[in-house]
């Protein structure tokens, strides 16, 4: 690898957060900044207001001399370590065929291909290692405790991180940047002509109209054939309707996010209903058979809550026929971080698992 800085997510890559501002990718804390550095770029710019913006301009300069970028230090720590990193896994292909595209200031005439799109943070789950940031529930639930027992929300708010990642922020925050109409169709205009893949997270996309809507415009437009998606999902959710345009489309891959079988995956993704899991999922399976360019996958999160499930739940969906991965394991908040278990158990766990999975 010629470069060690360069990553080619800055020159095809759009990501959108939950309230609507935009990053080169999902590892940076900060935003795409707007000339002068005190504003950020936000939905209701535009998709693609902050693509040659001075921050991005200044990002691929750094990149092609070989000069570290700020966005990017948690990838550069990772890979100091001796780990991978996002940058690693997915962003160093193509150095000298996006560096050829780059005109003189940093800027690039082709606009990004690929956005990870989060629709808000409106949820019907408060799953145990999510934040209100993700789930609007979660502000919900704090908020009741605030009003019942502000000494015990006092204690949470000081533990965030180690107990829990939603005690900071705005709790009664609803991000929902789509239901402005104008920045919709302007939204699903430019995702329209430029985009073609596309990667939908939440919140829970599948609980929001507007989330469907995207599909119904790309189906008018004639766009829908040449695009791929990536969608999020907890499984609980299927409009039937526009599932069938999901067999119109270049390429789907589907994840359902699930963490262990019926009272178990309840308690980590309350309230989910698990009879409708089963069924929405026996609906998948039905759709991949139908459609070659249709894949789903059940992911699984591996955290202390699941650690000595994990066997169970696998062999559980795979004797359904359903295909299963694992995600990277959760990190936080640190009570749900299996690295804190006694190293004999993890070691039982790890045995377990070798024993039944070429892992």
């Amino acid at each position: 690898m010629s470069n060690k800085t360069f990553c080619n997510f800055a020159f095809r890559h759009l990501y959108v957060e939950t309230n609507g501002h935009q990053k080169i990718c999902c590892i940076p804390m900060e935003y795409i900044e707007k000339t002068g550095g005190y504003r950020h770029h936000t939905m209701k710019d535009g998709l693609m207001s902050g693509w040659n913006s001075d921050y991005m301009k200044n990002a691929r300069l750094k990149m092609s001399q070989g000069e570290k970028v700020s966005a990017c230090k948690k990838c550069y720590y990772l890979e100091s370590q001796g780990l991978d990193s996002l940058r690693t896994k997915a962003g160093t292909s193509g150095e000298e065929h996006f560096l050829s595209q780059m005109n003189r200031d940093g800027s690039v005439d082709k606009l990004p291909n690929r956005i990870e799109l989060h629709f808000g943070n409106l949820c019907n789950l408060k799953c145990r290692m999510c934040s209100h940031y993700y789930s609007h529930m979660w502000g919900k639930e704090l908020l009741d405790i605030k009003d019942k027992d502000p000494v015990f929300f006092k204690w949470i708010q000081k533990q965030g991180g180690n107990v829990n990642g939603w005690s900071t922020g705005n709790l009664s925050e609803v991000y929902d940047w789509f239901k402005d109409k104008e920045v919709l169709s302007k939204t699903f205009k430019e995702i329209s002509d430029h985009v073609t893949e596309i990667q939908a997270i939440g919140g829970e996309p599948t609980i929001i109209a507007e989330f469907w809507q995207l599909f119904e415009y790309l189906k008018k437009e004639n766009t829908l054939s040449s695009k791929e998606l990536f969608l999020v999902t907890n499984g609980t959710n299927i409009n039937l309707k526009i599932v069938n345009y999901f067999k119109e489309m270049k390429k789907i891959d589907i994840m359902i996010s699930l963490d262990g079988l019926e009272k178990r995956n309840r308690y980590i993704r309350f309230p989910s209903d698990w009879e409708t899991i089963l069924k929405n999922l026996k609906i998948y399976q039905e759709i991949c058979k139908e459609s070659p360019s249709f894949n789903y996958y059940i992911g699984i999160t591996p955290q202390i809550l699941n650690l000595d499930h994990l066997v169970d739940t696998v062999l559980f969906f795979q004797d359904l026929g359903h295909r299963v991965a694992f995600n990277t394991k959760v990190t936080g908040p640190k009570i749900l971080d299996f690295h804190y278990f006694p190293d004999e158990y993890k070691k039982l766990c790890q045995e377990k698992l070798t024993k039944n999975f070429d892992i």
